[in-house]
């Protein structure tokens, strides 16, 4: 399997250095909307009449992830696992359905996020996460993790640093 990164790779390089995105995960975790061969086939064609609009070529050809709307606020009130508590549902991401137009390498079992710009499940924290999650009693998704990274290493050899096609 040939993961998109690799496929798009002269797009992707196009794109990363022109300058339009300051946030460069913008176009790495973006979502395509046609299948990798047409999208490289549009840009072959654009890329032989000129200079190509990336800007307006993105908008075409790609949807941004975003994260969840807002809606959670810190109770400055709450004790550390109280805050914990009251975290998780806006954090946890049901099991992934595998997904070819992303970079996002799928899950099986549910996971915890980052927030924010990172909607992919981490290993770097994932130790510090669990602990959280034992605190405050949720032990089946310590299990859910757990059983993401054992996947990981069935079917990817190891488990990456983040479950991004790229960290691979």
């Amino acid at each position: 399997m040939e993961y998109l990164d690799h496929a798009l790779r002269d797009l992707f390089v196009d794109l990363h250095t022109s300058g339009h995105w300051p946030d460069q995960k913008v176009i790495a975790d973006a979502v395509l909307l046609a299948p990798a061969d047409q999208i490289l086939a549009a840009y072959d064609s654009a890329r032989a009449r000129g200079p190509v609009d990336l800007k307006a070529f993105f908008t075409r050809w790609f949807q941004p992830v975003t994260g969840p709307s807002g809606g959670y606020r810190t109770n400055h009130a709450h004790s550390p696992t109280e805050h914990l508590a009251a975290v998780w549902s806006h954090l946890i991401r049901p099991a992934d359905d595998p997904d070819e137009r992303s970079t996002r390498i799928p899950l099986p079992h549910p996971y915890v996020v980052v927030g924010g710009r990172f909607q992919e499940a981490y290993y770097w924290d994932s130790y510090f996460t669990q602990l959280g999650l034992l605190r405050t009693g949720q032990h089946d998704l310590v299990r859910d993790m757990l059983d993401n990274f054992a996947h990981a290493i069935a079917t990817i050899g190891h488990i990456p640093n983040g479950f991004r096609s790229y960290f691979l």
